[in-house]
């Protein structure tokens, strides 16, 4: 009623309002205000608004589409206007966008639109804004909090810089898939406990205070969160480690999930080193993790006894010139008789753009590693002398490129497919029991630049 009403300047039309007879009729399915709503918009926007009739409930309209359907219907014919169809259906869409009586949900996706009508702030009962690939929007309006019931936010994929200051009084959000950190800005995330799906939350390095995070946010009581991304801006390794790197280390310290979380990402952090949470085996639901461009780090968390893991990215790690025993056990549970074998579940395995890494050293787990490794990937590690795992008993797909000074050998009985390129060190592929039959017969081969090898293995010297 208050979208109503604010074009009414006088009490006279205030008091018609009031004394309207559609506030007397049955309350059916529809609420007398938005009857009132209905009976007071123009005419040409009448005929446009009924025409959305003939869509089922919740049905999601594309402004485009819809503009061509009034046009093919003639409900757009003014003939003394100068302005295009087009533009004309434009200005009718966004008139009735910013009626109260259009509010179940709003769709702009893929739109031109650089921002959104202050008056959507009025549509009290709006639930979703989808705003995804709306490259020109560049920021959303500042009185959002307004929109008590909205429970879906989406701006991936857009150009805007931060997110509302009073975004955190929608309570109701179950939703809300990119979360943009503001200049100088307190991360607050603590009342939207709904919060599902994924989250990604970038530019981390606008947070002033990284020990304000954790009670700001209370991420481990977000237990319907399946996927988070936490996102710094890019930046090199540097000398000038210091307060940044303390204070990225707290953040991410404050920042830890619920232990229901299935899916990790890790961008651009500047520590020197991981928070204990990361690789905590309580986080027994993760089966994806992915560490990126976390250059200032010295050596990766204890990833090994992540029961549920089955797929693990490292890529440009810059700091980091050795993987050894740090990298297999959490806390104080190392020990070479360990009976359980690390990295239990893991079946893909990828390395790349380390260009430190030197030395990757065994467990000395008695039942080895990786016993369900299927795929493993070391792309751009041109300092890696060695050595691989010696053992993969369930390795089907070898990928090596880029490694010029990797001198290893392998044991693999179940490979069916290996690339090897720009490789000059030394690599030896141990025959297995069952000899190189699978491999012969089932794989797909690829071998470049091994100047520096002395032989092929026997089996090979025969493609």
């Amino acid at each position: 009623m208050g979208s109503l009403l604010h074009s009414k300047v006088e009490a006279r039309e205030w008091n018609d309002v009031l004394s309207s007879e559609l506030w007397d009729l049955p309350k059916d399915a529809v609420l007398p205000a938005l009857r009132l709503s209905y009976s007071y918009l123009p005419s040409h926007l009448k005929c446009c608004f009924s025409y959305c009739a003939i869509f089922p409930k919740d049905y999601e309209f594309e402004k485009g589409k819809l503009v061509l359907l009034w046009m093919a219907e003639e409900l757009l014919d003014q003939p003394k206007s100068k302005k295009r169809m087009e533009e004309i259906g434009d200005l009718y869409f966004q008139e009735l966008l910013s009626n109260p009586i259009v509010e179940n949900y709003l769709d702009l996706s893929g739109t031109m639109i650089r921002e959104l009508p202050k008056s959507v702030c009025n549509l009290y009962n709006l639930q979703t804004i989808m705003l995804c690939s709306c490259r020109n929007l560049v920021e959303l309006p500042s009185r959002m909090q307004i929109l008590i019931k909205l429970r879906y936010l989406d701006i991936r994929n857009t150009s805007v810089k931060e997110m509302p200051s009073n975004i955190c009084k929608l309570k109701n959000l179950r939703s809300l898939p990119t979360f943009i950190v503001g200049q100088n800005c307190v991360l607050r995330l603590g009342e939207l406990r709904e919060l599902s799906g994924s989250l990604t939350i970038s530019k981390l390095d606008n947070v002033i205070n990284g020990k304000d995070v954790l009670e700001a946010n209370n991420m481990k009581d977000k237990q319907y969160l399946d996927e988070l991304k936490l996102n710094w801006n890019y930046k090199n390794a540097s000398d000038d480690q210091g307060e940044i790197a303390q204070k990225e280390r707290d953040i991410l310290r404050s920042l830890q999930p619920h232990t229901n979380l299935n899916k990790l990402h890790i961008y651009c952090f500047g520590g020197l080193s991981f928070p204990d949470w990361v690789g905590d085996p309580l986080f027994s639901n993760l089966v994806f993790l992915e560490l990126m461009d976390c250059n200032n780090c010295r050596s990766l968390p204890p990833l090994g006894q992540l029961p549920s893991l089955k797929y693990l990215s490292i890529s440009g790690m810059k700091g980091v010139k050795r993987v050894g025993s740090e990298f297999y056990y959490y806390g104080n549970a190392y020990s070479s008789d360990t009976i359980k074998p690390y990295f239990s579940s893991l079946q893909t395995l990828r390395f790349a753009h380390m260009t430190n890494w030197e030395k990757w050293l065994c467990c000395g787990c008695t039942r080895g590693e990786f016993p369900r490794l299927e795929e493993l990937y070391i792309f751009k590690c041109p300092k890696l002398i060695g050595k691989l795992p010696k053992q993969l008993r369930s390795l089907k797909k070898l990928q090596i490129d880029g490694c010029g000074s990797l001198v290893a050998s392998l044991r693999a009985p179940e490979i069916r497919e290996l690339r090897i390129m720009d490789h000059g060190g030394k690599f030896r592929l141990k025959r297995p029991a069952s000899g190189f039959t699978n491999l012969l017969q089932t794989s797909e081969m690829e071998i470049s630049d091994i100047s520096e090898w002395e032989e092929l293995p026997p089996q090979l010297q025969r493609l």
